[in-house]
Order: structure tokens, then sequence, then C-alpha cells
């Protein structure tokens, strides 16, 4: 399925999707903007890459390239005092 024609079909209705204020936002984990647009999709762009903060740890999340691939991989870019921790790769699934 292209990208396009999955946008159009998940544009103004899809799980991620918060409507406020006649205004359209996106919670996806691979959404870095939060807008729900085309061109800031994680559903929709392959490559796509978010950030989450959870407590003292912060997440790099980005989607797997492919042209049908909704697999996720996620890296801890946490900070042990003035030194990076050790970047350790997670997989998962969108």
């Amino acid at each position: 399925m292209s990208r396009d024609l999955l946008w159009i079909l998940t544009k103004r209705n899809n799980a991620f999707l918060v409507k406020r204020g006649g205004n359209y936002f996106s919670t996806a984990p691979t959404n870095a903007t939060n807008v729900s647009s085309y061109t800031s999709s994680g559903i929709t762009n392959a490559g796509a890459i978010g950030v989450q903060v959870d407590g003292s740890n912060v997440i790099l999340t980005e989607r797997v390239d492919g042209k049908r691939s909704f697999n996720i991989k996620t890296t801890n870019l946490t900070r042990l005092g003035d030194k990076p921790a050790k970047l350790v790769p997670q997989s998962g699934t969108l």
C-alpha cells in the first residue's frame, strides 16, 4: 500500500489522533512534532523518529526503513553524570 493512500485512510481516524479545539495532534511514538500531518506522520513515513522521556530515561524511537515494515527500534539515551550511558538497542513492533 502506498504511503499516500495510507495517509488518506488514516489522517482523520487513527489510534494516535487527538482532536482539540479544531486542531489535530498525534501521540504516535515516532512523531517528534506531535502534529498530525503527512510530513511528520510516524505511521506513513519510513525512517520516522521520536523522543520520549520516561522518568529519568530518555528513549529514542525510530522506525526501521522498509516498504511494509512496521518494526521500531528503541535506544536508551540516558546520561549517567557527565558521561552517556551505554547505548543498548532494543527491538519492538509498532
